[in-house]
């Protein structure tokens, strides 16, 4: 898998241009179709946005909480209904607890 740390602004405009949504976001999985290739996909974080949740967590916490989440979409994770959401936070969280240990 490939891991960019990237701008608030290329950030956006992947995400307008892969996804068609007009506006920033934390972080971006992009899965690779072609099976034989032995890559997951690539994660984009936008460090800045990742910055600014400091008070909550030390910078490299949030790049690694950052990583785990998108890693998680390349694993075929989603949070797209509450459903899915559910499960992919209890994945998240089981896996997040084991690092922090």
């Amino acid at each position: 898998m490939n891991l960019i740390f990237d701008t608030e602004e290329n950030v956006r405009e992947l995400n307008r241009k892969y996804r068609g949504v007009s506006k920033g976001t934390d972080v971006l999985s992009f899965g690779f179709d072609e099976t034989d290739l032995p890559v997951l996909g690539d994660i984009v974080i936008d460090i800045a946005w990742a910055d600014r949740h400091r008070e909550e967590r030390p910078l490299q916490q949030e790049l690694e909480y950052l990583f785990l989440h998108g890693l998680l979409h390349l694993a075929g994770y989603d949070h797209g209904t509450k459903d899915s959401r559910e499960r992919m936070d209890r994945k998240h969280n089981t896996i997040w607890n084991k690092i922090e240990e």
